[in-house]
């Protein structure tokens, strides 16, 4: 029957608690096929479906799959920590996504903060401006 057919396909919660259980169990690509199976993806959707890349060592899908986020739904922190932190070898596109937090609504927390000094590794000049920045950027947000 018509009622038996929409409930064998699972709501996008459902999707994303199986998408994020795929990622668990290291089965990426049964993750991304779940994804390919959705018209209603979110930003939920997305970021367990990075991870679930990531965590089958897939960094370059990993990266694809957020830029594809960004050009489909409104990113959430989640989001832009984990495209700092993946480009986290690219220390200026770390900058670059962290320009564009900036630029949104989203408050940077210390997750992002610390995948960004992170994504700055050596160089030690940019990094303490970087910090000296966020200290007192956190200081002004407090008050």
């Amino acid at each position: 029957s018509r009622l038996s057919t929409l409930r064998s396909r699972p709501d996008v919660v459902e999707q994303n608690s199986i998408i994020s259980a795929q990622g668990r169990w290291s089965r990426w690509e049964d993750a991304l096929q779940s994804f390919t199976q959705r018209r209603d993806a979110t930003v939920v959707t997305y970021n367990a479906l990075q991870s679930a890349a990531r965590r089958g060592n897939q960094w370059t899908r990993a990266l694809q799959i957020l830029d594809q986020a960004l050009a489909s739904v409104k990113v959430d922190l989640l989001t832009w920590t984990s495209i700092i932190d993946l480009k986290e070898q690219r220390w200026h596109a770390a900058l670059a996504s962290l320009a564009e937090i900036r630029r949104s609504d989203l408050r940077l927390d210390s997750i992002s903060q610390s995948a960004a000094l992170t994504a700055m590794g050596s160089r030690w000049k940019k990094t303490w401006a970087l910090y000296d920045e966020m200290s007192i950027k956190h200081l002004e947000q407090d008050l």
